[in-house]
């Protein structure tokens, strides 16, 4: 039998090193959907023996806090495990939200989360650039989902669609930053102001960094192919809105000795098929061939758009698309430099391995089926991949998305969360076959409480 791969195990008087730290996650089990809450706890306040507390709980006294998707269809379950959160975090403060792409089972739980009356108030929010016709994709998408089961697309989903700058800087944070994709010939780059914003006002915003810093800095610092490239586009609302491509958030105290990342990185969407379903809204609406980016702008017809032609939107959405998917956001959390880090697993307990292998990877709706797009996911992340612990599946583990015999990744856990409300396979059982086939451990997280995944480890720097 293979040996598990895991991490490095440190002897455990190395806790007592005051640059050591907790790092704690937790997929949260809010069924179809998405809610990743991750931590950082140090013990310059914290005995290395005081381990975190269980669910939530175990965010109650870390110093850090970032969220990774915050949805589920029904809403309820992801309503359940914010209440809980917040309930375990009386300073209500949320350093990072990350957003992956425009589905509500994604974002829906969104404003309870950072509702202003007892909700978190967050610092930075972190969602790939979309332009307006894909963004409009994503309301046909959700009408077509609707249609099958009977509900209803909410204000905030279709403010998110037509005006997400707006939206998301309501909420009140410092800064929002939209992630411009891999690839994509003839994309605008950063400079240019995105289709996302609106009007601006010269407000600034003030700085919330405390002792702990989260600043953009070169996710491949040694790729000159790929610099860090960063524009401010301007404010809203007074939150500063910033676009970025190859930008990594890394988080660090002021002796720069503590150095966590989290990495986004995007793969547009099929250009054919937004063009395919362009021209079809045009058809829909009998507009001049080219007036599409003129004519969204009127308010009559994003109404229609959500009212009169919905269904029609949700047909051509299923001609134009099919099982392909919209632009997504992968998120990667883990040590800038994983070779002056040892670790122990606490939770759950591993066995030794010569990584410190303690990365997360989740990948939203990421298509990752076809070669390649498997080999421009590998080049975004590179060795990131190889002390990846833990990968969330694409797409709540559905075969559409991911290959089972091409799996991206030696992940010693992988998770599809995932609960069935409508006849799909997820997660595929194909897909869980393979991942016991390379002996590790598969996850499926459902709505039930007990179904939450809860990952601990204790960090310290090599002496």
């Amino acid at each position: 039998m293979r040996q598990q791969d895991t991490i490095h195990f440190f002897d455990p008087d190395a806790g007592d090193d005051p640059r050591s730290f907790y790092h704690v996650r937790r997929q949260m089990p809010v069924g179809q959907g998405g809610f990743h809450v991750g931590g950082l706890r140090f013990l310059t306040a914290h005995p290395w023996n005081d381990l975190p507390g269980h669910r939530a709980a175990r965010f109650t006294n870390a110093e850090i806090l970032y969220v990774y998707d915050c949805g589920s269809e029904p809403k309820k379950h992801v309503y359940r495990e914010i209440d809980n959160l917040l309930d375990s975090r009386p300073d209500r403060q949320l350093n990072i939200l990350v957003l992956s792409h425009f589905d509500r089972d994604h974002i829906c739980g969104t404003p309870r989360l950072l509702r202003a009356s007892d909700g978190f108030n967050v610092d930075t929010i972190i969602l790939p650039f979309v332009d307006m016709d894909e963004r409009i994709v994503a309301l046909a998408r959700a009408t077509a989902s609707t249609e099958s089961f009977g509900g209803h697309i909410d204000t905030f989903f279709v403010n998110m669609v037509f005006e997400p700058t707006a939206t998301l800087a309501a909420f009140g944070p410092r800064r929002i930053i939209f992630v411009r994709g891999d690839g994509g010939e003839g994309e605008r780059g950063p400079g240019t102001k995105p289709d996302p914003d609106g009007d601006f006002d010269p407000k600034a915003a003030g700085d919330r960094d405390g002792p702990v810093r989260v600043d953009l800095k070169p996710a491949y610092p040694d790729d000159p192919q790929r610099p860090l490239e960063l524009a401010s586009i301007g404010f809203e609302n007074g939150s500063e809105v910033l676009e970025v491509r190859h930008a990594a958030a890394v988080i660090h105290d002021p002796t720069w000795s503590l150095l966590w990342k989290l990495v986004p990185w995007v793969r547009p969407a099929d250009p054919a098929a937004i063009a395919a379903f362009r021209a079809g809204v045009e058809t829909i609406f009998n507009w001049k061939r080219g007036t599409f980016d003129s004519r969204i702008t009127d308010g009559n017809v994003r109404k229609q758009m959500v009212t009169t032609k919905r269904t029609k939107l949700a047909r051509l959405y299923r001609t134009a698309f099919g099982d392909k998917n919209l632009t997504s956001l992968c998120l990667y959390s883990g040590l800038v430099t994983p070779a002056d880090f040892d670790a122990m697993a606490l939770e759950p307990m591993m066995e030794a391995h010569d990584l410190t292998k303690i990365g997360w990877l989740g990948t939203g709706d990421t298509h990752l089926i076809e070669p390649g797009e498997r080999a421009a996911f590998g080049k975004g992340y590179g060795a990131d991949v190889d002390h990846t612990s833990t990968f969330v599946f694409p797409h709540h583990g559905s075969i559409n998305n991911s290959d089972p015999d091409h799996l991206v990744s030696d992940a010693d856990h992988w998770v599809a969360a995932a609960d069935p409300i409508h006849d799909w396979e997820h997660p595929h059982w194909s897909l869980e076959a393979a991942v016991r086939t390379m002996e590790r451990t598969f996850h499926r997280v459902r709505s039930p409480e007990a179904t939450g995944f809860d990952e601990t480890f204790l960090v310290s720097p090599k002496v």
